[in-house]
């Protein structure tokens, strides 16, 4: 059995798509994804999720680095203004 992927968008070192692993945060994901950029606001993030949603409709909503993640998720991490 595998699971959805998870993607990653934004100020990461390699923005794409990722394994889902049980127990994954968003901060394991950022790991993977080669870490921020230099411009890159680490919280709060930003993820719509389709899995397990009551209508099955996307939700969209913000992030920490200690949120668990969920198959299927698309995380973006924001650009900060100078």
């Amino acid at each position: 059995m595998q699971y959805r992927p998870v993607f990653v968008l934004g100020e990461v070192q390699k923005p794409g798509q990722y394994n889902y692993l049980p127990g994954m945060t968003m901060e394991t994901v950022v790991a993977l994804a080669g870490g921020y950029t230099y411009r890159a606001i680490k919280n709060p993030a930003s993820v719509v999720r389709t899995e397990g949603t009551p209508d099955g409709r996307p939700m969209k909503g913000k992030i920490s680095e200690e949120t668990y993640l969920a198959p299927g998720d698309v995380i973006t991490i924001y650009e900060r203004f100078f």
